[in-house]
Protein backbone atom coordinates (compact mmCIF):
# COMPACT_ATOMS: atom_id res chain seq x y z
CA UNK A 1 0.00 0.00 0.00
CA UNK A 2 3.10 2.44 0.61
CA UNK A 3 3.80 2.17 -3.37
CA UNK A 4 0.36 1.50 -5.03
CA UNK A 5 -2.71 2.79 -3.83
CA UNK A 6 -4.68 0.54 -5.76
CA UNK A 7 -3.65 -1.26 -2.35
CA UNK A 8 -6.06 0.91 -0.51
CA UNK A 9 -8.87 -0.74 -0.14
CA UNK A 10 -7.70 -3.86 0.83
CA UNK A 11 -5.73 -2.77 3.98
CA UNK A 12 -9.03 -2.26 6.75
CA UNK A 13 -10.12 -6.18 4.37
CA UNK A 14 -7.20 -7.87 5.44
CA UNK A 15 -6.94 -6.23 8.82
CA UNK A 16 -10.45 -7.34 9.51
CA UNK A 17 -10.12 -10.46 8.72
CA UNK A 18 -7.06 -10.92 10.58
CA UNK A 19 -8.27 -9.46 13.88
CA UNK A 20 -11.50 -11.70 13.59
CA UNK A 21 -9.27 -14.91 13.25
CA UNK A 22 -7.55 -14.10 16.06
CA UNK A 23 -10.13 -13.33 17.99
CA UNK A 24 -11.96 -17.37 16.77
CA UNK A 25 -8.81 -19.16 16.89
CA UNK A 26 -8.50 -21.59 19.92
CA UNK A 27 -4.42 -21.55 19.30
CA UNK A 28 -2.67 -18.78 18.10
CA UNK A 29 1.31 -19.64 16.96
CA UNK A 30 3.35 -16.71 16.83
CA UNK A 31 6.81 -16.41 15.14
CA UNK A 32 8.71 -13.59 18.16
CA UNK A 33 7.94 -11.95 21.67
CA UNK A 34 6.99 -8.81 19.49
CA UNK A 35 4.33 -10.41 17.36
CA UNK A 36 2.50 -12.61 20.49
CA UNK A 37 1.89 -8.84 21.91
CA UNK A 38 0.64 -7.25 18.97
CA UNK A 39 -2.13 -10.33 18.97
CA UNK A 40 -2.34 -10.55 22.64
CA UNK A 41 -4.23 -7.07 22.12
CA UNK A 42 -7.24 -9.48 20.32
CA UNK A 43 -7.29 -12.19 22.08
CA UNK A 44 -6.06 -14.01 25.32
CA UNK A 45 -2.07 -14.73 26.28
CA UNK A 46 -2.96 -18.00 27.10
CA UNK A 47 -4.51 -18.90 23.89
CA UNK A 48 -1.04 -17.65 21.89
CA UNK A 49 2.10 -20.22 22.01
CA UNK A 50 5.43 -18.29 20.45
CA UNK A 51 7.45 -20.96 18.87
CA UNK A 52 10.08 -18.87 17.00
CA UNK A 53 11.74 -19.89 13.50
CA UNK A 54 14.59 -22.46 13.83
CA UNK A 55 16.56 -23.95 11.41
CA UNK A 56 17.17 -27.13 9.92
CA UNK A 57 20.82 -28.84 10.97
CA UNK A 58 21.43 -31.28 8.06
CA UNK A 59 21.14 -28.25 5.77
CA UNK A 60 22.49 -25.52 8.02
CA UNK A 61 26.06 -26.81 9.64
CA UNK A 62 29.99 -25.82 10.01
CA UNK A 63 30.87 -29.37 8.61
CA UNK A 64 32.36 -28.24 5.58
CA UNK A 65 35.35 -26.95 4.01
CA UNK A 66 35.49 -23.06 3.68
CA UNK A 67 35.98 -21.31 0.67
CA UNK A 68 38.74 -18.85 0.50
CA UNK A 69 37.82 -15.51 -1.31
CA UNK A 70 39.78 -13.25 -2.76
CA UNK A 71 38.23 -10.46 -2.50
CA UNK A 72 36.31 -10.90 0.71
CA UNK A 73 32.69 -11.06 0.88
CA UNK A 74 30.26 -9.39 2.87
CA UNK A 75 26.72 -10.68 2.76
CA UNK A 76 23.28 -9.91 3.47
CA UNK A 77 20.18 -11.25 2.04
CA UNK A 78 16.50 -11.34 2.44
CA UNK A 79 13.35 -10.28 -0.22
CA UNK A 80 13.80 -6.87 -1.39
CA UNK A 81 10.35 -6.31 -1.71
CA UNK A 82 10.20 -5.55 2.05
CA UNK A 83 10.78 -2.26 2.62
CA UNK A 84 13.13 -2.70 6.00
CA UNK A 85 15.64 -4.91 3.76
CA UNK A 86 15.63 -2.22 1.27
CA UNK A 87 16.84 0.34 4.25
CA UNK A 88 19.45 -1.70 5.33
CA UNK A 89 21.04 -1.96 1.60
CA UNK A 90 20.56 1.63 2.01
CA UNK A 91 22.30 1.76 5.22
CA UNK A 92 25.46 -0.04 3.87
CA UNK A 93 25.76 2.33 0.72
CA UNK A 94 25.97 5.34 2.73
CA UNK A 95 27.05 4.49 6.20
CA UNK A 96 29.10 1.31 5.96
CA UNK A 97 30.41 -0.03 3.04
CA UNK A 98 33.04 3.27 1.86
CA UNK A 99 34.32 3.23 5.69
CA UNK A 100 35.11 -1.07 4.93
CA UNK A 101 37.00 -0.07 1.47
CA UNK A 102 39.21 2.56 3.09
CA UNK A 103 40.89 -0.49 5.05
CA UNK A 104 40.30 -2.70 2.04
CA UNK A 105 39.31 -1.50 -1.03
CA UNK A 106 38.82 -5.24 -2.65
CA UNK A 107 35.98 -6.50 -0.30
CA UNK A 108 32.67 -7.06 -2.14
CA UNK A 109 29.15 -6.48 -0.63
CA UNK A 110 27.00 -9.08 -2.14
CA UNK A 111 23.27 -8.56 -1.73
CA UNK A 112 21.16 -12.04 -2.46
CA UNK A 113 17.01 -12.30 -2.86
CA UNK A 114 14.40 -11.28 -4.99
CA UNK A 115 13.45 -7.70 -6.43
CA UNK A 116 16.80 -6.52 -6.06
CA UNK A 117 17.53 -2.65 -5.38
CA UNK A 118 19.22 -1.91 -8.21
CA UNK A 119 18.86 2.09 -7.47
CA UNK A 120 20.44 1.55 -4.42
CA UNK A 121 23.81 0.43 -6.07
CA UNK A 122 27.30 0.82 -5.50
CA UNK A 123 30.79 0.11 -7.00
CA UNK A 124 31.16 -2.59 -4.81
CA UNK A 125 27.92 -3.72 -4.63
CA UNK A 126 26.66 -6.99 -6.76
CA UNK A 127 23.14 -8.09 -6.62
CA UNK A 128 22.44 -11.78 -6.94
CA UNK A 129 18.34 -12.11 -7.32
CA UNK A 130 16.43 -14.78 -6.05
CA UNK A 131 18.66 -17.75 -5.34
CA UNK A 132 17.52 -21.28 -4.48
CA UNK A 133 20.01 -22.71 -1.63
CA UNK A 134 20.74 -19.03 0.79
CA UNK A 135 22.67 -21.92 2.51
CA UNK A 136 25.56 -21.68 -0.47
CA UNK A 137 25.96 -18.12 -0.15
CA UNK A 138 26.56 -18.00 3.28
CA UNK A 139 28.98 -21.25 2.99
CA UNK A 140 31.20 -18.81 0.51
CA UNK A 141 30.53 -15.54 2.32
CA UNK A 142 32.90 -14.10 4.79
CA UNK A 143 30.76 -12.33 7.47
CA UNK A 144 27.30 -12.09 7.04
CA UNK A 145 25.51 -8.68 8.29
CA UNK A 146 22.23 -7.27 9.39
CA UNK A 147 22.11 -4.05 9.49
CA UNK A 148 18.20 -3.47 10.22
CA UNK A 149 16.69 -0.36 10.93
CA UNK A 150 13.00 -1.56 11.41
CA UNK A 151 11.03 -4.87 11.22
CA UNK A 152 9.33 -7.12 12.98
CA UNK A 153 9.49 -11.11 13.35
CA UNK A 154 11.88 -13.53 13.50
CA UNK A 155 15.66 -12.52 12.67
CA UNK A 156 15.93 -16.12 10.74
CA UNK A 157 19.32 -14.60 8.64
CA UNK A 158 21.34 -14.44 11.81
CA UNK A 159 20.05 -17.84 13.01
CA UNK A 160 20.80 -19.90 9.82
CA UNK A 161 24.16 -17.79 9.37
CA UNK A 162 25.69 -19.01 12.94
CA UNK A 163 24.28 -21.84 12.36
CA UNK A 164 26.72 -22.27 9.46
CA UNK A 165 29.25 -21.25 11.90
CA UNK A 166 29.58 -17.49 9.72
CA UNK A 167 30.55 -14.64 12.12
CA UNK A 168 27.24 -12.17 12.00
CA UNK A 169 27.25 -8.34 12.59
CA UNK A 170 23.96 -7.07 13.56
CA UNK A 171 22.29 -4.33 15.25
CA UNK A 172 19.33 -4.52 18.36
CA UNK A 173 17.06 -4.35 15.68
CA UNK A 174 18.85 -7.18 13.73
CA UNK A 175 19.57 -9.74 16.20
CA UNK A 176 15.93 -9.09 18.05
CA UNK A 177 15.41 -12.45 20.06
CA UNK A 178 18.60 -14.01 19.18
CA UNK A 179 20.73 -14.05 22.37
CA UNK A 180 23.62 -12.29 22.47
CA UNK A 181 25.76 -15.11 24.11
CA UNK A 182 26.68 -16.52 20.59
CA UNK A 183 30.47 -16.22 20.30
CA UNK A 184 30.16 -15.56 16.55
CA UNK A 185 27.49 -12.38 16.76
CA UNK A 186 28.56 -9.24 17.13
CA UNK A 187 25.51 -6.62 17.97
CA UNK A 188 26.13 -2.99 17.79
CA UNK A 189 25.05 0.69 16.23
CA UNK A 190 25.50 0.96 12.45
CA UNK A 191 28.40 3.11 13.23
CA UNK A 192 30.08 0.70 14.38
CA UNK A 193 29.63 -1.65 11.42
CA UNK A 194 32.48 -0.95 9.56
CA UNK A 195 35.08 -1.58 12.29
CA UNK A 196 33.56 -4.59 13.42
CA UNK A 197 33.60 -5.89 10.05
CA UNK A 198 37.35 -5.16 8.93
CA UNK A 199 38.19 -6.66 12.37
CA UNK A 200 36.28 -9.97 11.17
CA UNK A 201 38.14 -10.34 8.24
CA UNK A 202 41.30 -10.36 9.45
CA UNK A 203 40.59 -13.19 11.90
CA UNK A 204 41.79 -16.61 10.17
CA UNK A 205 38.45 -17.75 11.24
CA UNK A 206 36.24 -18.13 8.32
CA UNK A 207 33.92 -20.81 9.80
CA UNK A 208 33.95 -21.53 13.47
CA UNK A 209 31.43 -24.32 14.68
CA UNK A 210 31.59 -22.91 18.55
CA UNK A 211 28.13 -22.00 18.84
CA UNK A 212 26.83 -24.85 16.93
CA UNK A 213 25.64 -27.32 19.61
CA UNK A 214 24.07 -24.22 21.78
CA UNK A 215 22.00 -22.84 18.49
CA UNK A 216 20.77 -26.61 18.28
CA UNK A 217 19.31 -26.30 21.75
CA UNK A 218 18.27 -22.95 21.15
CA UNK A 219 16.97 -23.42 17.32
CA UNK A 220 16.96 -26.46 15.91
CA UNK A 221 13.63 -27.10 14.50
CA UNK A 222 12.96 -30.74 16.60
CA UNK A 223 13.00 -28.38 19.72
CA UNK A 224 10.75 -25.84 18.48
CA UNK A 225 8.03 -27.84 17.49
CA UNK A 226 8.15 -29.71 20.68
CA UNK A 227 6.79 -26.13 22.02
CA UNK A 228 3.77 -26.40 19.61
CA UNK A 229 3.05 -29.98 20.50
CA UNK A 230 3.12 -29.09 24.01
CA UNK A 231 0.31 -26.30 23.31
CA UNK A 232 -1.78 -28.40 21.06
CA UNK A 233 -1.71 -31.06 23.69
CA UNK A 234 -2.78 -28.98 26.73
CA UNK A 235 -5.36 -26.85 24.33
CA UNK A 236 -6.79 -30.69 23.10
CA UNK A 237 -6.27 -33.11 25.82
CA UNK A 238 -8.78 -35.50 23.91
CA UNK A 239 -7.05 -34.78 20.38
CA UNK A 240 -7.42 -32.24 18.06
CA UNK A 241 -11.26 -31.96 16.91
Amino acid sequence: AKSDPRRWPLVPLVRSAEKKAVKRCRLLVAISDEDAAFYSRWTSPDKITVVPQGFDDKVLNPRYKPKKNDPKIVLFFGNYAISTNREAVAAVRDRIADRVLEADPRVRFQFAGAHPPLELSHPAFEFTGFVESVADLIRRADVVISPMTGGWGMPTKVVESLACGKPVVATETGARSVPRAFSRLTVCPIEEFPEAIVRILREPRPVDGADFEALKREFLWENRLGRLDEAMARLFPGGVP
